[in-house]
C-alpha cells in the first residue's frame, strides 16, 4: 500500500503551468477535491497512479495527456520506503523518461529509460489492479462487486500478497520440470546406451566365434593359393596348343580364300562367255528395236507439236470465257439491283388509289373546314351577344328600379296622391316583371348558344382532322408518280439486260465448245505421247545392248584361254587344301583370374577375421564399461524420481489449491467482518455481507472454489448476490467492500498511513446516504490509520463533511481549510 505525500505536474491535461500540492501539510484527514466539471479534479487524482505506472486508469497513457515538450508529473510516495518518482513526457514525440530517487536523493535507476522503470516498479510498487480495487477508486470504476468470481479471486490473491506463494509454487514447478526433463534425459541416455551395444556374455561368445574364424580362414587361404599355382601352369600348356592350332587355321584359311577366288573367277568367265553367246543369238531382235525406236521418236515429235497447238487453242478459248463470265456476273448483279429497286417501287405504289382519292378530296375538305370555321365564328358571336344581352338586362333593370324609386321619392316630396304613387309603382312592377322573365329565359338561351359553339367547334375539329389525313395521304402522290416512272425505266433496262444475257449465253456456249475441242485434242495428243514414251521405255534395255553386240565376237575369243587357265588353278588349290588337316579340339583353359581372385578373397577374409577378433575384443570391453554406465544411470534416475516427487508435492502445496486456498478461506471471514462493521456502524444494520470463497456444485456433491459476495437484506427479507441489488445500494455496499479490501491489504503489508482516493464513488447517493458514505470513509481511515482520504464530489453535503478542500480552477490548484 502507498502513502502519497505530495504531487506536482506541468503540461499535463488542464495543468499547463506547474502545480504543486503538499498533501502531508494539509490539516485533517478527509480532503475534498472540488471544482467545475472539466476543471481537472479526476485528472489530478489519476496522475497519482500515472506517476507510478506511466498510465492513468481512465485517461490512458501520459503521452496522450501531455501538452508541452517538457511535460512532467512527480509524486512523493512511501511504500515501505520513501521514493520520489518523476515521469517526463514529450507531447510531440510521445517519448518519455523516468526518474526515481530514494530517501537520500540518490537515483534508483541507471539510465532513466521507461523500460528500466517498469522493471523497478514491478519489484517495488503494488500491482495496479490491487491499488485500483482498494485504496484508489477511480471515476466509473466497476469495483470488486462488479467483477466475476474468477476476477475477484485473482484480485484477493494479490491483495493478500499470495503472489509470493505463487512465485514459490512457480519456482517449485520449474524445478519439477527441470527434474522431469533431467529424468527424461537420463532415461534417453540409458536407452541410448543400452541399445547401442550387446551384453557381456554375447560379446564373449562373439569373441570365441571370431577366433575360430581366424583358424578356418587360414586353411582356406592355403588351399586357394595352391589352386592358383596349378591354374597358372595349366594355362601355359593350353596357350602353346592354341598357338599351334591358330597357325594351322590361318594357313587353311589362306588356301580356302585362294580356292574361293579361283572358283569365282571361273564362274565369272563362264558367265561372261554365256552372255556373249546369248547376245549374239539376239542380233535380229536388237536391230529391229533400233528401227522401231527411230519410228517412235518421229511419232513423239508429231504428238508434242499437236499438244502445243491444242494448248494454244485452249488458252485462247479460256481467254474468251473469263471476260464473258465477268460480264455475266455484272448483268446478274445489275438485275438484282433492279429487282430491289422494283420491289421498293411496288412498296411505294401500295395504296396509290387511296392516295389519289385523298388528293382529289383535299379541295372539297378545305372548303368544309372554311365553312365549319365560319360556323364557329357565327356561334361564338351569338354566344357573346347573349352574354352582353344578359348583362345589359341586369343593368337596365337596376336603372329602371332606381328611376322608379326616384320618381316615387319625387312624388312624395311633391305631395302627390297615393293613387299617383300607386300608378308609378304598378308601371314599375310591370316593367320589372318583364325584366325578370327575360332574366329567367337568359340562362337557357345562353346554354343553347354555348352548345351551338361547342357543336360548331367539334365540326371544325372533325373537318380539320379529315383534311389533315387527306393532306398526309396526298403528300405521297409525288413519290407514287416517281415510283411509276421508275418502274417503266426498270422494265426497259431489264428487257435490255435480258437481250444481252441471251447473246452472252450463246457466246459462252461457243467459247466452251472451242475450249472443249482444244482440250480433247490436247488429251488425245497427250495419250499418244504417253503411249509412245512407254514403248520407248520398254525398248530401252534392248537398245542398251547395241554397243555390246558389236564387240561380242571379239570378247568371246579372248575369254576361252582365260577360262582354261582359271580351271587349272582351281584344281591345284583344292589338292593343297586336302593336304592340310583341321586342328584337333583344345581343352578350355583354367580361370586363373578367378583362382587369383578366390585366393585374394580368402586372404581378405582372413584379414577380416583377424580384424573381427580385435573388434569383438573392443566390443567386450565396451560392453563391460556400458554395464557399469547403466548401473550409474539407474542410480541417477532413482535420485531424480525422488527429487521430482518432492518438487511436485511442494508446487501443489504452494499452489491455488494449497496454501493459497487456505489463505483465501481465512480471509473471507475477516473481510466479511470488516465490511459489516463499516455498514452496520456507518449506514445501518439492514445489510450483512458474506464473502463465500467456496460454492456447492450444481449436483450438490462437490465443493468448488469460487468467490461470491452475498448480501442479507433484513428489510426485504432476502439473501442474494450483490449483483441483484439496485445501483445506489451497490454503491454503498461496493464502497464498504473496497474500503475493507484496502484495510485488509494495509494490514497484510504492515504499512500504516496509506492514502485513500475516491473519485466520485458516491456520486449516485442521496444526502442521507452521502453522510453514511463519508462516515464509512472516516471509520475506514481511522481503522487502517490512513494519512489522507482524497475524494472528488459535487455534493455540497459531502464537501461540508470534509476537513479540508483542494480547489481546482483555471489550471490552478489551491488548498483551503
Amino acid at each position: 500500500m502507498i502513502r502519497f505525500d505530495a504531487i506536482a505536474a506541468r503540461g499535463i491535461g488542464p495543468f499547463r503551468d506547474e502545480i504543486r500540492v503538499d498533501l502531508s501539510s494539509i490539516s485533517g484527514r478527509l480532503v475534498a477535491v472540488t471544482g467545475e466539471n472539466g476543471a481537472g479534479k479526476s485528472t489530478l487524482l489519476e496522475l497519482l497512479a500515472g506517476a507510478l505506472y506511466r498510465e492513468c486508469p481512465t485517461r490512458g497513457a501520459l503521452a496522450a495527456l501531455a501538452t508541452t515538450r517538457d511535460s512532467f508529473v512527480e509524486v512523493r510516495a512511501v511504500n515501505g520506503a520513501p521514493w520520489t518518482i518523476r515521469q517526463t513526457v514529450d507531447a510531440i514525440t510521445g517519448k518519455g523518461e523516468s526518474m526515481v530517487l530514494d530517501a537520500l536523493g540518490a537515483p534508483a535507476l541507471i539510465a532513466g529509460k521507461v523500460r528500466e522503470f517498469d522493471g523497478w516498479a514491478a519489484q517495488h510498487l503494488p500491482p495496479r489492479e490491487v491499488l485500483f480495487a482498494s485504496t484508489l477508486a477511480v471515476q466509473g470504476s466497476a469495483g470488486f462487486v462488479e467483477m466475476k468470481p474468477g476476477e475477484r479471486k485473482a484480485l484477493l490473491l494479490r491483495v493478500l500478497g499470495i503472489e509470493w506463494y505463487e512465485r514459490l509454487a512457480e519456482v517449485a514447478r520449474e524445478r519439477a520440470r527441470d527434474a522431469r526433463e533431467a529424468m527424461e534425459r537420463a532415461a534417453a541416455r540409458r536407452a541410448e546406451v543400452s541399445g547401442a551395444c550387446v551384453d557381456v556374455a554375447t560379446a564373449e561368445a562373439e569373441l570365441r566365434d571370431a577366433e575360430r574364424g581366424v583358424e578356418e580362414w587360414a586353411e582356406r587361404v592355403r588351399q586357394a593359393q595352391e589352386a592358383a599355382r596349378h591354374a597358372r601352369a595349366e594355362e601355359a600348356r593350353i596357350a602353346a596348343l592354341v598357338e599351334a592350332a591358330r597357325t594351322a587355321r590361318e594357313y587353311r584359311t589362306e588356301l580356302d580364300a585362294k580356292l574361293t577366288a579361283a572358283r569365282a573367277k571361273v564362274a565369272d568367265l563362264e558367265a561372261r562367255a554365256r552372255n556373249n553367246v546369248a547376245l549374239l543369238e539376239r542380233t535380229e531382235e536388237i536391230r529391229g528395236a533400233v528401227r522401231r525406236a527411230a519410228e517412235l521418236r518421229e511419232q513423239l515429235a508429231a504428238a508434242d507439236a499437236d499438244m502445243l497447238v491444242a494448248a494454244e487453242q485452249a488458252r485462247a478459248a479460256s481467254a474468251q470465257v473469263e471476260p464473258l463470265a465477268r460480264e455475266a456476273r455484272e448483268i446478274e448483279a445489275r438485275v438484282r439491283v433492279l429487282g430491289d429497286r422494283e420491289r421498293r417501287a411496288h412498296d411505294v405504289l401500295r395504296g396509290r388509289d387511296a392516295v389519289r382519292a385523298a388528293a382529289a378530296q383535299v379541295f372539297a375538305l378545305e372548303a368544309s373546314v372554311e365553312t365549319a370555321s365560319a360556323a364557329v365564328d357565327v356561334a361564338q358571336r351569338a354566344l357573346e351577344e347573349q352574354r352582353e344581352r344578359r348583362l345589359a338586362g341586369a343593368d337596365d333593370r337596376v336603372a329602371t328600379l332606381r328611376a322608379a324609386l326616384q320618381s316615387t321619392v319625387n312624388l312624395v316630396d311633391a305631395g302627390a296622391s297615393a293613387d299617383e304613387i300607386r300608378d308609378v309603382s304598378a308601371r314599375t312592377l310591370e316593367q320589372d316583371d318583364a325584366a325578370v322573365r327575360a332574366a329567367r329565359e337568359a340562362p337557357a338561351a345562353l346554354a343553347a348558344a354555348g352548345d351551338a359553339v361547342r357543336s360548331a367547334r367539334e365540326n371544325l375539329a372533325h373537318a380539320s382532322d379529315t383534311l389533315r389525313v387527306a393532306r398526309e395521304r396526298a403528300s405521297r402522290l409525288p413519290a407514287i408518280e416517281a415510283a411509276e416512272r421508275e418502274l417503266v425505266d426498270i422494265g426497259e433496262e431489264l428487257r435490255t439486260l435480258d437481250g444481252r444475257s441471251r447473246d452472252l449465253d450463246a457466246r459462252q456456249r461457243d467459247a466452251g465448245s472451242a475450249r472443249a475441242s482444244a482440250d480433247a485434242t490436247a488429251n488425245a495428243s497427250t495419250a499418244a505421247a504417253r503411249a509412245i514414251r512407254a514403248e520407248l521405255e520398254s525398248l530401252a534395255k534392248v537398245l542398251e545392248l547395241v554397243p555390246k553386240l558389236d564387240a561380242a565376237e571379239g570378247r568371246l575369243a579372248e575369254l576361252e584361254p582365260q577360262l582354261e587357265s582359271a580351271r587349272d588353278a582351281v584344281d591345284t588349290l583344292a589338292c593343297e587344301l586336302e593336304m592340310v588337316p583341321e586342328p584337333a579340339p583344345i581343352p578350355p583353359a583354367p580361370d586363373v583370374r578367378a583362382a587369383d581372385e578366390a585366393s585374394a578373397a580368402a586372404e581378405e577374409r582372413a584379414r577380416r577375421a583377424h580384424g573381427a577378433v580385435a573388434v569383438t575384443q573392443r566390443q567386450l570391453e565396451h560392453a563391460r564399461a556400458t554395464a557399469e554406465r547403466l548401473a550409474a544411470l539407474d542410480a541417477e534416475r532413482a535420485d531424480l524420481e525422488s527429487e521430482l516427487a518432492d518438487w511436485t508435492r511442494l508446487a501443489a502445496d504452494l499452489g491455488r489449491d494449497g496454501l493459497q486456498a487456505m489463505e483465501i478461506d481465512a480471509a473471507g471471514p475477516e473481510l466479511s467482518a470488516t465490511i459489516n462493521d463499516l455498514l452496520h456502524t456507518c449506514v445501518s444494520s439492514r445489510w450483512t455481507v458474506t464473502i463465500d470463497t467456496t460454492r456447492i456444485s450444481a449436483d450438490g456433491k462437490r465443493v468448488l472454489e469460487g468467490l461470491e459476495v452475498r448480501v442479507l437484506d433484513t428489510e426485504r427479507g432476502r439473501e442474494a448476490p450483490v449483483e441483484t441489488f439496485s445501483g445506489g445500494e451497490r454503491v454503498l455496499i461496493g464502497e464498504a467492500v473496497s474500503l475493507a479490501l484496502a484495510m485488509l491489504a494495509a494490514r497484510k503489508s504492515g504499512f500504516e498511513g496509506v492514502t485513500l482516493v475516491r473519485d466520485e464513488s458516491g456520486a449516485a447517493l442521496d444526502p442521507d446516504r452521502s453522510r453514511s458514505y463519508v462516515a464509512m470513509l472516516r471509520r475506514a481511515a481511522d481503522q487502517v490509520g490512513a494519512s489522507r482520504v482524497l475524494l472528488v464530489s459535487h455534493s455540497p453535503e459531502v464537501v461540508d463533511l470534509c476537513d479540508a478542500r483542494i480547489e481546482i480552477a483555471g489550471g490552478k490548484v489551491e488548498v483551503r481549510p
